[in-house]
């Protein structure tokens, strides 16, 4: 085995749309035509599916095409990613996804070539590529890093937020762009949808024979292929969080002091930056005062979610969210996301929230984060409502 090689990742259980990459056109399946298009890079190819007897199906397609194939943990894919890279010796790794079955194997190689002087090097950092051609190089010395000392879930189950997201400086990252914006052009599959576009893409226009190039091309003459999914969301389970650190003063200073943010909040007043500062070193300094940084794949952060500890083995909850990213249903994944670091990391057994009663949205979205036990209390001199998660 050479030591560069493209791993995938591959499973038949997902939620949005089951074993989608089992669904055929022409007779074949999109895993074929996804492992197929890997292989314009000369590079060799490795599925790492999981060890779900259900993903057997998986296995026995790379049986029949000759690929190999690594099973692991189906929740920690950076595992997964680290054991497979591991055992077939690989000191630099391409990861790719097997919901991009038409995923270009020559941009691939191209961008391998551009992979020097760096630890990292996507094509997701600032998005211009269409969904579906998405792809990431880094070095073995980098994933194991990451293997390491990630201890998010969402860094186990993304495999790569904590180099690009959680720990930046300490990588060399590099963004491997297209000159215009294609990145709102879905050839993906995730839904139903989406499946309908490639479905289309390949037996009228047999764009399985096409580079990225000109696949492209044929969205922009035929935008009725483009109409189809449009509507469809990116994942949400997509979205990553970190610490804040002394960098993101700017960052919580707007998404805090917006004025729809102070509307509902318990002091409403806007406030200035010199007073900002002071109140963030402080909860910076606080051993019982977390503020999480939530952003999307593209790394621009897109909210604050607060978490302050009251007493023993309780905490506070507040979220604000960038005023361009609301209505998304991006609230509630990012309420769990931070719930569960509580109960998992800080070792919390109840969480609460107070939401002001003119602010019916925050209910429900506290509500689709397992908040319940709704009650009107008086908090900091006005009604509200309190709701409360407890550790299951």
């Amino acid at each position: 085995m050479k030591t560069i090689a493209i791993i995938t990742q591959a499973r038949t259980s997902s939620k949005r749309f089951p074993k989608k990459i089992l669904q055929t056109i022409n007779g074949k399946t999109l895993l074929e035509y996804h492992i197929e298009r890997l292989l314009w890079s000369n590079l060799p190819v490795i599925v790492a599916t999981t060890d779900n007897p259900a993903d057997k199906a998986i296995t026995n397609i790379c049986k029949l095409l000759n690929i190999p194939f690594f099973r692991g943990d189906e929740f920690n894919v950076l595992s997964r990613y680290y054991y497979a890279a591991k055992k077939f010796g690989l000191a630099t790794i391409i990861r790719v996804t097997t919901d991009c079955p038409l995923i270009d194997g020559f941009l691939i190689s191209d961008a391998l070539r551009r992979f020097s002087n760096c630890d990292y090097l996507s094509n997701t950092i600032h998005r211009t590529f269409p969904r579906g051609m998405d792809f990431e190089i880094f070095t073995f010395r980098v994933l194991e890093k990451a293997f390491q000392n990630s201890t998010f879930f969402h860094e186990k189950e993304h495999v790569t937020p904590y180099i690009h997201t959680t720990n930046p400086k300490a990588f060399q990252i590099k963004s491997y762009d297209l000159k215009d914006d294609y990145s709102d052009y879905r050839i993906t599959v995730d839904t139903k949808d989406d499946f309908i576009v490639v479905k289309e893409l390949i037996e009228k226009f047999k764009c399985n024979t096409y580079d990225c190039k000109q696949i492209v091309s044929v969205l922009c003459e035929n935008k009725y292929l483009v109409d189809i999914n449009n509507c469809v969301h990116q994942k949400v389970d997509k979205l990553y969080f970190r610490l804040a650190t002394e960098d993101d003063i700017s960052i919580v200073y707007d998404v805090l002091n917006d004025p729809i943010v102070r509307q509902y909040s318990f002091a409403q007043e806007p406030f200035s930056f010199s007073d900002h500062k002071k109140w963030f070193a402080d909860k910076l300094r606080s051993d019982n005062y977390f503020i999480f940084i939530f952003t999307l794949p593209d790394q621009i952060p897109i909210a604050v979610v607060r978490l302050e500890i009251t007493q023993d083995k309780c905490a506070e909850v507040s979220i604000a969210i960038d005023q361009k990213n609301r209505g998304k249903k991006y609230s509630s994944k990012m309420i769990n996301l931070a719930s569960e670091y509580a109960f998992d990391q800080l070792a919390l057994k109840t969480l609460v929230c107070h939401i002001r009663t003119n602010n019916t949205k925050s209910v429900k979205v506290f509500t689709r984060a397992g908040y319940h036990s709704k009650k009107m209390i008086t908090y900091k001199n006005i009604e509200c409502f309190e709701l409360r998660r407890l550790k299951q």
